[in-house]
């Protein structure tokens, strides 16, 4: 029993190291920027999301006035991606 433990150990560390020496490694090095999108005072936000369509890039998300610590009706905004960045207000999408 014993023997037969050590011998699967030995075939998957071989296995293992055959891998690791077949697959260099890769590194990529990830930059970003970081936009303000949300910035009105005296309202929450969810977080922005984005999106795609036929035209390019989009941000969405939500505002809601804050009022004694209560949250009010949402109201939805978009804002159009240009060049990797926010391009001109949010547009206000409201439903009610």
């Amino acid at each position: 029993m014993r023997r037969k433990s050590i011998t699967a150990r030995l075939a998957v560390g071989a296995c293992m190291a055959l891998f690791a020496a077949a697959a260099p490694a890769q590194t990529y090095l990830l930059q970003s920027k970081e936009y303000t999108v949300t910035s009105t005072t005296g309202y929450g936000h969810s977080t922005p999301i984005i999106g795609q369509d036929s035209i390019g890039s989009y941000i969405v998300y939500t505002a809601y006035p804050i009022v004694n610590g209560v949250d009010g009706n949402s109201a939805i905004y978009y804002q159009r991606v240009t060049n990797g960045q926010p391009a001109g207000a949010g547009s206000c999408c409201r439903f009610q």
